[in-house]
């Protein structure tokens, strides 16, 4: 596996490829959001922002909730395994 320090500069190189611009360019801001309610969702909760925030919806209106990260997390290994390019079968439960 590579080190963070290289996959960061063949990102930012991409980027620049891409854009012509260096991420030295980029502009950033600070969006009102909810706060995460436990201290193991950030990574869901924060693909589900910057999904939000893409389609120009409001982050603020994310649920944070225990049950909204399941949904998060379900949806994320959903894409997943439909772009993996793998055939996953679906698993049942009878209950």
């Amino acid at each position: 596996m590579q080190s963070p320090n290289v996959l960061s500069k063949h990102f930012r190189n991409l980027i620049k490829q891409i854009t012509s611009q260096t991420s030295s360019d980029w502009k950033s801001k600070i969006v009102q959001h909810t706060r995460q309610s436990d201290g193991h969702n950030c990574r869901p909760l924060i693909l589900k922002f910057a999904e939000t925030y893409l389609q120009q919806k409001d982050i603020s209106m994310v649920y944070t909730t225990q049950e909204a990260n399941t949904v998060f997390r379900r949806q994320i290994a959903i894409v997943l395994m439909k772009e993996s390019g793998n055939n996953f079968r679906s698993c049942t439960t009878d209950l």
